[in-house]
């Protein structure tokens, strides 16, 4: 009898355990989704930005232009 329980009670550990591996390993699995997700969303960010600031900067030149034509004299 205390063998029978020995034995359950190391199957239920096992089980344990290995139900544990699983959920840690789905957590892991959607962590580098998420991680993933983000650094994609970052650097078209990044690309979005770098080109905003080249518009930025090109309307800024033209002003400068548009003030120099207009200066009075």
């Amino acid at each position: 009898m205390k063998d029978n329980k020995i034995h359950c009670a190391l199957n239920c550990a096992s089980v344990y355990t290995n139900l544990f591996n699983l959920i840690r390993g789905i957590i892991m699995n959607k962590n580098i989704f998420v991680f993933l997700g983000l650094s994609v969303l970052l650097l078209t960010a990044c690309n979005t930005m770098e080109g905003a600031g080249r518009d930025i900067k090109a309307g800024g030149k033209n002003l400068e232009k548009s003030a120099q034509e207009h200066k009075p004299n």
